[in-house]
This record gives structure tokens, sequence and C-alpha cells, in this order.
């Protein structure tokens, strides 16, 4: 009799292991799961923009076409401006807001004024977005999920104008992607041709 209530409490010790193991696993995963729901919060930035002024990432030049004016291409990027456009942001005036797209698609917006507006500048962007996540006060950075936003014054050059940049994350990846694969390409060529000198 003994041996067997021995043999219970030891299959009971075993099953109560079991059970705490699977609980262990369980808190571990809800824990996780909280985590990851913490941080997908923080990735995004207040009121993070899908686009700039009702164009939306993405959107294909075609869809705007009536409304921009060419401007320049750079850096792989069309760039244009765009007729009627209000040339101010909260209490800052603007010289310019220049229309970026990349592969045909609207990815990225730059804005500049003058120096003497650099304050305004900021508290647009700050009472839009909510506080930076760094850089201030030379400049100011908000990185989203979504986009990726930047507030740059020089404060030695009060000649220097203040930039400003809102772009989309997505086809700002597409396009270090599409660098990265046109500098191994040449690197492979590059690669080929010394072959040749050996």
């Amino acid at each position: 009799m003994p041996r067997t209530l021995a043999v219970l409490i030891s299959a009971n010790r075993s099953q109560c292991g079991r059970r705490s193991s699977v609980r262990r696993i369980l808190w571990g995963g809800a824990v996780t799961v909280a985590i990851a729901w913490n941080i997908s919060a923080v990735w995004a930035f207040q009121n993070e923009p899908t686009g700039f002024r009702g164009i939306a990432w993405g959107t294909p030049f075609a869809a705007v076409r009536n409304q921009m004016r060419w401007l320049k291409n750079d850096d792989g990027y069309v760039i244009y401006t765009r007729a009627g456009d209000k040339l101010q942001i909260g209490n800052a005036k603007l010289t310019s807001i220049i229309y970026k797209f990349y592969r045909g698609a609207f990815a990225k917006i730059e804005l500049e004024s003058a120096h003497k507006y650099k304050d305004a500048l900021y508290s647009a962007f700050w009472g839009k977005f909510g506080t930076p996540e760094d850089g201030c006060p030379l400049g100011c950075i908000w990185d989203g999920a979504i986009s990726f936003a930047t507030v740059d014054c020089d404060v030695l050059g009060w000649e220097t104008p203040c930039t400003a940049s809102i772009e989309s994350v997505m086809y700002e990846h597409k396009k270090k992607d599409d660098e990265a694969a046109a500098q191994h390409a040449k690197d492979l060529k590059d690669a080929a041709s010394a072959k040749k000198d050996f």
C-alpha cells in the first residue's frame, strides 16, 4: 500500500508539472502578444498621414495628372508642383511644396520655408503629429509604420531655408530595394569584367 501511494503521489506531481508547464507557455504567449500589441501601437505616431492634401500614398500619377506641373526628374523620382497649392502649413509660409512620384505612384512630399518661419513650421508638425521621436531641436523625426516625417532647420544658418518632408515608408523601402538591386547588378558586371584582368 505505501508503494502504491508513492506511485500515485508521483503521478500527480508529474501531471501538476505538465499543467504548470502549460500555464507557463500560455502565460508566456499572452505576455508576448501584449508586448507585440504595445510595440505596434508605439510604432505609429499621432495622426500618422496616409498621404498629403487628399492624395494618398501610392496614388497613380494618371489619377492626378491634371493637378500637377512637371518640375524635374531627380534621384529616381519624377517631381511636380501642384496647381493652386496653398503655400502654408499652420502659420508657416512656404516657399515651395513638391510632390515626388516613384514608379508612377505618389511617394513623398517636400516643403520649404524661409528660416524666419522655423518656429511656426516646428509648431505645425508638433501640433499635428505629437512629440517627435528624435533629433530636436536641430531636426525632428516622426517614424511610423505608414509614414516617415522630418523637419530640419539649421539653427546657425539664418539664411538657410527650413525643410520638411513626409514620405511613404513602403515606397521608400521599394526605392532602396531597387537601388540595392541596381548596385548588385553593377557589382556583378564589374566583377565579370575584372575576371579578364587576372
